[in-house]
């Protein structure tokens, strides 16, 4: 946006200095008196003041945008920022899961094992008449 305004600042002042020229045809140039009043830049000289105003007020206007946007997009951040987080539990909670389910799955295992060896040493007592 700076750059644009260098360059109609650059181009006025171009234009400017093309007026003063002596082949320059009267009806561009401006009154003498015209640039005797203090505190005027050289913007106000070449008769760009309205086209920086007009710039001022686009420059405005994208400031505008550029915060709606943000304000639009990090709305949709924090909520993609809550998401993570509830995917993040989830992700926990089904390795929770399913570290216990290994673990039950190894105590079943254990007990199925111990279960067997149990019924082997009956069926073994049985076998010799111990009851």
């Amino acid at each position: 946006m700076k750059l644009i305004v260098l360059a109609l600042a650059v181009g006025c002042v171009a234009s400017q200095g093309l007026a003063d020229s002596p082949g320059a045809v009267s009806r561009f140039r401006n009154p003498p008196g015209k640039y005797a009043l203090q505190g005027e830049n050289d913007i106000n000289k070449c008769g760009c003041s309205e086209i920086v105003a007009k710039l001022k007020k686009v420059e405005s206007n994208l400031l505008q945008l550029i915060l709606n946007l943000r304000n639009k997009y990090s709305h949709m951040y924090s909520e993609l920022i809550d998401l993570k987080k509830q995917v993040n539990s989830l992700s926990w909670y089904a390795d929770q899961t399913a570290k216990t389910g290994l673990s039950v799955t190894q105590q079943l295992q254990a007990s199925s094992s111990l279960l067997a060896h149990s019924m082997r040493s009956i069926r073994y007592e049985c076998s010799l008449g111990v009851y």
